[in-house]
């Protein structure tokens, strides 16, 4: 039954990371990376990805992506803690993932296989590079992985990277995005603190705009919350329901 329970969660989760998303990137600042935060944000599974953190051997579509993953992968073989190379590799990963996308009929942005294949094998990479711990963790390709998560619907993940660029640049912009991605992974308390120092963060003017919209994703994340422990809750034996004889 816990298992059930936990995989219950998770699908709530991915939903509620899925509107949050939505509404965020409508009202408020976005993802950073010109996103189409659509459909997609509903289609992926999780992160995968194995080896050296090279890639599973996912060909992109696009010749000079593929050209540029050889090169990079050539450096990693001949030494595996390149670190550009493996920087490399996740920006071309995401592009490459971007490149796939697809659309439906009204126009929502799909991760299809191809595009989910090349996001985990960027995230793979950007693993291995955060493995070697760098001095100074590369924030420009952190942007580009950040969205390859939420591509991947893994709030999660998302907050995790996210964390790197708050460090890096602690503005009220970093400080919202990554309280969005603590609420959508349903670490509210978390997103409440976090939440707090991007609204003190925001200029007098803008301070008021932050605080109403970061207080709408906590109140949407709290009632979604709230529906996951109901639902398990329900799910859970009763202490009287025990079998005659026990």
């Amino acid at each position: 039954m816990l298992f059930d329970l936990r995989g219950k969660r998770k699908r709530f989760l991915q939903i509620v990371f899925g509107l949050l998303a939505g509404i965020f990137t409508i009202s408020f600042v976005g993802f950073g990376i010109g996103s189409d935060a659509g459909g997609g944000l509903f289609d992926a599974v999780g992160i995968g990805g194995g080896g050296h953190g090279g890639g599973g051997g996912n060909s992109p579509r696009n010749p000079q992506f593929e050209a540029q993953l050889e090169e990079a992968e050539q450096r990693l073989e001949a030494n595996p803690r390149d670190e550009e190379a493996l920087v490399a590799i996740a920006r071309v990963r995401f592009l490459a993932g971007q490149d796939g996308l697809e659309q439906d009929d009204q126009g929502n942005v799909l991760v299809s296989d191809e595009s989910r294949a090349q996001f985990e094998d960027g995230v793979a990479a950007w693993q291995s590079y955060i493995g070697l711990e760098p001095e100074e963790p590369d924030t420009n390709t952190a942007l580009l992985v950040v969205e390859s998560y939420v591509r991947l619907n893994d709030a999660a993940g998302a907050a995790e990277v996210q964390r790197i660029l708050v460090a890096a640049d602690p503005t009220s912009r970093s400080l919202s995005d990554l309280a969005l991605y603590l609420y959508s992974d349903g670490q509210l308390k978390q997103g409440d603190k976090v939440a707090e120092r991007a609204i003190a963060a925001a200029s007098k003017d803008e301070r008021a705009g932050v605080r109403s919209q970061l207080e709408g994703i906590a109140e949407q994340a709290g009632q979604v919350s709230r529906q996951v422990d109901d639902a398990e809750s329900l799910d859970r034996p009763r202490g009287g329901d025990m079998p005659a004889g026990h």
